[in-house]
């Protein structure tokens, strides 16, 4: 048995490795294009170049029945150890029918994300001249007939120009649920609108400028691992959106963003499924100088959570079909026969009867 990690320590590192594109085949859909485009584009693997995941063996226990060895499993700058926070409790199986079980603690792939986040490494940067997202970017919308009479003028009170803010940000919406019932492709440029209508404010206040988006996370993510209905990963993330006006050294104002997104993982035998969910989508203008109150929102919450359960169905629909998985062995003296894959509380575990190569089976009996 191999156990997932208790304690931090130092000792062999392993570079973490750029992994190849696992969309690298799917079909193309505007928005996740789009959003596929913006993360792959803002990718900056030089900001990881001295993470190592340590190895180092911290325990070693012996039965009449089994063997367990316990392993650090922490990514950290030079394997140095430095990451707030451990792992989890984790236990095997008190019966398993395989020859081998390991446990990968979620605590490893909470440090990686931990250490991005530190580093600055999941950052994006959105403006006029992005694909798909730049028309958006703008604070004057060309075209609005409902501008005139959706102006402000002397008389109004904060109250009336509150009510016609939402007025506006209500026909949108129903502008989008028609399109979206009639069974139109997600792309953001068909919605009609750019920035300045979703917050009017900074529309009167920066007239006909474009805007740019800084958009990095307030905290390190989290992904818990869960038994849950046969397999759950849950992420939950936060992220700041800085709104910075073109042509200026004005910010103005941030968003905060929160998300919760469940995924059920199914393993079948080398094969797994997957079905995601968006459970929270909340939006908050975090120093209140954007003009909206919550409740308008929350109105652009639910439209930017319809846009997403569109990514997320189209996610879906390429893990609808179960996809094979490869459990790299090539460089290992060890060949597994029969995994068996299953996410636990706060673990992946891998179940297995394995095989030795002949070349080290003949190696230990020379050394006798």
């Amino acid at each position: 048995r191999t156990g997932g990690p208790r304690a931090r320590g130092t000792a062999l590192a392993l570079p973490a490795v750029a992994q190849p594109d696992p969309c690298a085949g799917c079909p193309s859909n505007d928005g996740l294009s789009a959003i596929k485009d913006l993360i792959l584009g803002a990718v900056d693997l030089r900001k990881l170049a001295d993470l190592l995941l340590t190895i180092q063996i911290l325990n070693t226990y012996a039965t009449n029945f089994d063997y367990t060895v316990d392993l650090n499993g922490e990514f950290s700058p030079g394997g140095m150890g430095g990451t707030p926070f451990g792992p989890y409790p984790m236990s095997f199986p008190v019966t398993s029918p395989k020859m081998m079980d390991i446990l990968i603690s979620d605590f490893t792939i909470n440090s990686l994300l931990y250490h991005m986040h530190k580093r600055g490494f999941l950052t994006f940067f959105i403006n006029s001249d992005t694909p798909k997202i730049g028309p958006l970017m703008k604070t004057t919308c060309g075209g609005d007939e409902s501008d005139e009479d959706l102006s402000s003028v002397e008389t109004d009170t904060e109250e009336e120009k509150q009510r016609k803010r939402l007025k506006r940000l209500k026909r949108l919406l129903k502008r989008h649920r028609r399109q979206s019932e009639k069974g139109d492709e997600l792309g953001l440029n068909d919605l009609g609108i750019c920035l300045g209508d979703i917050m009017p404010e900074v529309r009167e206040k920066w007239p006909n400028k474009t805007v740019s988006l800084f958009i990095h996370t307030a905290r390190a993510p989290s992904i818990i691992l869960s038994g849950q209905g046969g397999g759950m990963i849950t992420i939950d993330i936060v992220v700041l959106i800085d709104i910075l006006i073109d042509g200026t050294e004005d910010r103005a104002g941030t968003l905060m963003v929160t998300l919760v997104i469940d995924i059920g993982v199914r393993f079948i035998g080398r094969k797994i499924s997957a079905l995601m969910s968006l459970r929270v989508a909340k939006l908050e203008d975090k120093e209140g100088t954007l003009g909206l109150p919550q409740d308008a929102l929350d109105n652009i919450s639910n439209m930017a959570k319809e846009m997403m359960i569109k990514v997320t169905n189209s996610i879906n629909e390429q893990f609808a079909q179960a996809t094979t998985i490869s459990i790299p062995m090539s460089n290992l003296p060890i060949q597994l026969e029969d995994p068996y894959i299953q996410i636990v509380d706060h673990g992946i575990l891998i179940s297995s009867d394995f095989q030795l190569s002949p070349s080290l089976l003949g190696g230990m009996f020379r050394r006798r």
